[in-house]
């Protein structure tokens, strides 16, 4: 008896799913999502021109089949590196990833779905591929530490081949962006080493500056200095001579005779100075 009613129990749910699958096979309705479309297929014409919008459609059952396909915008992400880095025009290889936004055309999705698959197939089949190309086309043209540098150029120039190489897919890239780059553990020395002699040359060069503005500031102090004994030279008439000594005389700080004669010996302006005082 216990084996009878096992046997029954299983027959049962057996016989409830293969209902529940003539329901599903055999129900005349389909809804499609928000941001889907529904591509037809029938069983003797095969991909329908006709795509599901949004909402509840018809179809015939056990004939049409309706496979969803989205197209909104999705975020895809691929990895170039190892065997897939990207190569720069002075031979250095690049590690990054690489983030794009696309869509499927709503109004071609039957034509993607005949020709690729369903979204996750174009991913695989037509996006990978021709993602990885584009960017190593793009990274190319530079090098290594110009990828860096002009990063927003460089991931232009991939989105801009990428349109075009999927758009006989109808398929739609929005952007495209790149992130973690990194180059070779060399590559980065080399790069850190070529910093720390860029950096003792500014040093070393401003040292040399400012050696030089010091021997011009040496040689201007002397310029200067012999224009002023030139100048003051040139401002000693044999009158200040005589006018100067005089007060020296006077103050005592040089001592002479008793007697001087001023005058150059000749002219009638001679004159006898009596300097001693007692007298």
């Amino acid at each position: 008896m216990e084996d009878k009613t096992v046997i029954k129990l299983v027959g049962g749910i057996i016989g409830t799913i293969i209902i529940l699958i003539f329901l599903m096979a055999a129900w005349p309705f389909v809804g499609i999502g928000t941001g889907q479309r529904g591509v037809v297929f029938n069983r003797f014409s095969g991909i329908e021109n006709r795509i599901l919008g949004e909402g509840m459609h018809f179809r015939i059952p056990f004939v049409e089949s309706v496979t969803k396909m989205s197209v909104q915008t999705q975020a895809t992400s691929f990895e170039e590196k190892g065997a897939d880095s990207a190569g720069t025009q002075d031979s250095q290889t690049v590690d990054l990833k690489v983030t794009i936004n696309w869509h499927l055309d709503p109004t071609q999705v039957n034509r993607i779905y005949q020709s690729v698959g369903d979204n996750d197939a174009v991913i695989k089949n037509v996006l990978n591929n021709n993602t990885q190309d584009a960017v190593k086309q793009a990274v190319s043209k530079y090098q290594a530490l110009e990828v860096q540098k002009n990063r927003d150029v460089v991931a232009g120039n991939a989105l801009a081949l990428l349109q075009e190489k999927v758009a006989r897919y109808h398929i739609i890239v929005e952007n495209l962006s790149l992130t973690n780059i990194n180059f070779s553990a060399d590559f980065n020395t080399a790069v850190e080493q070529a910093q720390v002699a860029q950096q003792k040359a500014k040093q070393a060069e401003y040292t040399v500056t400012q050696v030089k503005n010091e021997a011009q500031a040496a040689i201007a102090k002397a310029q200067g200095e012999a224009e002023a004994q030139k100048l003051k030279q040139q401002t000693l008439t044999p009158l200040l001579v005589q006018q100067q000594l005089v007060e020296a005389l006077k103050t005592g700080s040089i001592k002479l005779p008793n007697t001087l004669i001023l005058g150059n010996g000749q002219s009638l302006s001679q004159f006898i100075l009596n300097l001693n005082t007692s007298n």
